[in-house]
């Protein structure tokens, strides 16, 4: 009859069912494995990568050993220069030799314009670096990026920023987001995907 027939054509809805959910089942197996790797490529990243902070916590530290090693050896020059100062004196006094106390006196005192001015242009010499990587560390900073226009569009994950969201696939429509942009934040509620306009 073309009842049975008709029934025969059509497939069963329970079977149909059950294959949609066999096809669901395998698509969220698929998407976890897929998630689980990209995780611990991340994870393996971030623990290749140093923050610039850090590189520049460490030249900080480099540029205090050496002033403090300057700074001593200056201490030590001068006390070096002071007592052969003293012995001078001593000598002169017990000959009196005037001119040349004041010779030794203008030499002395050249000495320690030179040290002074030594150190001094060394301290100089390291702010200016300090400086040059503080402003290295702002150039790759993501504020100075923001500065440039862009904005950083991030899941709630209870920290102050959340987790930024670095593909239109991962904001899931009806979901929340916040913008961060240079000068504020702004909250937002994702609409249905557009269609990819390359």
């Amino acid at each position: 009859t073309p009842t049975a027939a008709a029934e025969l054509a059509t497939p069963d809805r329970a079977e149909l069912e059950r294959s949609l959910a066999a096809l669901a089942a395998g698509l969220r197996r698929q998407l976890a494995l897929r998630l689980r790797t990209d995780r611990q490529l991340l994870a393996a990243t971030r623990r290749r990568l140093v923050h610039p902070a850090r590189a520049l916590e460490q030249k900080l530290l480099r540029t205090d050993e050496l002033s403090e090693r300057l700074t001593a050896a200056m201490a030590a020059t001068l006390g070096r220069l002071a007592t052969a100062h003293r012995h001078q004196r001593a000598l002169l006094a017990r000959a009196n030799p005037l001119p040349r106390l004041r010779t030794t006196a203008e030499r002395l005192a050249a000495q320690e314009a030179r040290a002074a001015a030594s150190v001094a242009a060394g301290l100089d010499r390291r702010r200016r670096q300090v400086d040059a990587l503080a402003r290295a560390l702002h150039a790759v900073s993501p504020l100075a990026t923001l500065e440039r226009g862009y904005a950083v569009v991030a899941a709630p994950d209870g920290s102050r920023w959340g987790k930024p969201l670095v593909a239109a696939a991962t904001a899931e429509p009806g979901s929340q987001v916040t913008i961060h942009w240079a000068d504020g934040s702004r909250s937002a509620h994702i609409d249905e995907a557009e269609p990819d306009a390359q």
